[in-house]
């Protein structure tokens, strides 16, 4: 059972490390106090949501000889939609970044639960 986060006190000093697995397994610890935090770049929310890009290949670029549709994993704003240029491979795009929307409102930082 989750907690009501209306419930918890917010006033103790929380944990500012965690542990996590690296690549070789061992265990690392991570201290959050010398990360910086990642916003959106159009409306500068802090949230958000795992999505996936998509690309084609043809039958003439792909490796296998035969057409295929290859996901990207990536994460894009919880407000407006938007995918950080940071979070998309280079050469993805050919273009300007088409997950900007010309309407998404531009204003201060905002956390968006």
């Amino acid at each position: 059972m989750t907690k009501d986060f209306r419930t918890q006190d917010f006033s103790k000093p929380r944990p500012t490390a965690a542990s996590a697995t690296a690549p070789d397994g061992q265990q690392v610890q991570i201290d959050f106090s010398l990360a910086t935090d990642i916003k959106c770049s159009v409306c500068g929310n802090y949230t958000f949501h795992s999505v996936v890009l998509m690309k084609h290949l043809s039958e003439l670029v792909s490796p296998t000889g035969k057409a295929v549709n290859v996901p990207v994993p990536t994460f894009a704003c919880d407000h407006c939609g938007f995918v950080n240029d940071g979070f998309i491979p280079a050469g993805f795009y050919s273009g300007k970044n088409p997950t900007a929307k010309p309407d998404a409102p531009v204003s201060g930082p905002s956390l968006v639960l």
